[in-house]
């Protein structure tokens, strides 16, 4: 049994006052942009680390775009680049309570929630932990449940790895008793000769969540493992990050998958891209679209329409209007 000091640590109380309304300033009041811009979101960042990593430009959304887009900025203006929604995952329990702040503090945030393999303590998900998740998951605001996966960087011994599936098989049963049709977030990391893609592509068959909206968070797998993953999972996509724009590891990979096939992200604050001058944070989604678009040869816009509408197939982003 757990003590009840234990099953009450991850609830909290959620606010009734209406969520907080951010009005974008029209294209001509933003300095060193054009008219036309082009719209994007970031699929995948950590809000509640962006707002309070050291270095940090901003501790909201709206500071840090101020930040980047002023003329003479150091980080440079974003050009031809509207931000339309961000996807903030918290998979971090110790940091759960901050969920309902952070996607009620501009109406572009979006959540997701999750458990990252590298934070697991126990061979099980407790009791309370579930209930929070709950509560985040059946928020209107939050689009998925994850990231959770199997991170054998994090976790490279038997033992770990065994805990890992353990809940792996843990959290996807809590997914799947929810009833959710919301996405599911998962992150694998291995060496090339792990399996690790493989191995969870397993769990997610066994698990008979196949057929649900997968965003593959941060792929780094081979040509194999897309083939797997797309042959047994028809709405899976695979994630990007800044991290593609630092090497040409990634191109052939991003070449072969298919553009309908692809989101953008952060991972912010980590996984900066290329002369990235301060912690890394959502509108650097820019070079990673950029990037994407010269692998593939793909028109700037072409590209950035086709990612947003696969982000927003994924995560049913604008299924209802905001409020």
């Amino acid at each position: 049994m757990f003590q009840s000091s234990q099953e009450e640590t991850f609830l909290v109380h959620i606010p009734t006052s209406k969520r907080r309304k951010v009005i974008p300033q029209p294209h001509s009041q933003m300095s060193g942009r054009l008219e036309s811009l082009l719209d994007a979101a970031d699929s995948h960042c950590h809000l509640d680390r962006c707002f309070a990593a050291p270095g940090a430009i901003g501790d909201t959304l709206s500071a840090i775009e101020n930040s980047v887009t002023q003329p003479g900025s150091e980080y440079g203006p974003i050009r031809f680049f509207n931000l339309r929604a961000v996807i903030s995952n918290f998979c971090d329990p110790k940091r759960w309570h901050l969920f309902e702040n952070i996607i009620n503090e501009d109406n572009r945030i979006y959540g997701t929630i999750g458990y990252h393999p590298k934070y697991l303590k126990n061979s099980f998900v407790m009791s309370s932990e579930r209930m929070r998740m709950m509560q985040c998951l059946d928020n209107k605001y939050c689009l998925g449940f994850g990231e959770i996966g199997l991170d054998h960087y994090h976790g490279p011994d038997n033992q770990s790895i065994r805990l890992q599936v353990s809940n792996l098989y843990d959290l996807l049963d809590i997914y799947s008793k929810s009833g959710s049709n919301k996405a599911l977030v998962l992150h694998f990391r291995g060496d090339a000769d792990s399996g690790v893609y493989h191995k969870g592509l397993e769990i997610i068959k066994e698990c008979g969540v196949q057929n649900k909206r997968i965003h593959v968070h941060c792929f780094s797998g081979s040509r194999n493992d897309v083939m797997e993953w797309c042959r047994a999972c028809p709405s899976a996509v695979f994630g990007f990050t800044g991290i593609i724009t630092k090497t040409t590891q990634y191109d052939s990979i991003i070449e072969y998958i298919p553009s309908n096939r692809i989101v953008a992200e952060t991972d912010s604050p980590m996984l900066s891209p290329y002369n990235c001058k301060s912690p890394n944070h959502p509108f650097n989604v820019v070079q990673v679209l950029d990037k994407i678009a010269h692998i593939k040869k793909m028109k700037r816009s072409e590209l950035y329409s086709k990612v947003l509408r696969n982000t927003n197939e994924t995560y049913r982003i604008w299924r209802e209007p905001r409020e």
